[in-house]
């Protein structure tokens, strides 16, 4: 039986091909290379399909108004330093009296690490915090966040 390798390194028998309706052994190059061509064009699709969902998920300026800036200052009640984004809620007592839970958004772990030393230890729930940010376009309790102070200290973009 006589075979020829293809793209990946398998052998193709050319009676196969040739059973198939390929014709002969200089035909085996036409099979190959459609192979190749829908291989190459899967990948690419599937590509485009997975990473048109991560684009969609980066559009902060469709939740948030980045043409705002606010202050809010209150106290952590809880600080998550997990993928895809880090997040901080904080109660607020509104002017009414009542306390609301605020949550804010940042950048990932791993940028926060690198660049301004984040750490799982970074806030704590009891910290006093002012959070300045974009506010969220609905009117929710929520930010996206240009600037953290804790205790009196900036915690972005001071190193």
């Amino acid at each position: 039986m006589a075979a020829a390798r293809d793209l990946f390194g398998f052998y193709v028998s050319t009676e196969i091909v040739t059973s198939i309706g390929y014709g002969n052994r200089t035909d085996l190059g036409v099979v190959i290379m459609r192979a190749r061509f829908a291989a190459i064009f899967s990948v690419a699709a599937v590509t485009t399909l997975l990473s048109a969902g991560v684009a969609a998920h980066h559009g902060a300026s469709v939740v948030y108004d980045l043409n705002q800036s606010v202050d809010i200052t209150g106290t952590v009640t809880d600080y998550q330093f997990v993928n895809p984004h880090v997040l901080i809620f904080f109660e607020v007592v509104a002017e009414d009296g009542k306390a609301v839970v605020w949550s804010a958004g940042l950048t990932s772990p791993n940028r926060l690490a690198r660049s301004d030393s984040w750490a799982q230890d970074t806030l704590k729930p009891g910290d006093e915090v002012t959070i300045t940010g974009a506010p969220a376009r609905g009117g929710a309790p929520s930010l996206w966040v240009a600037q953290v102070v804790a205790n009196g200290q900036p915690l972005l973009g001071q190193h």
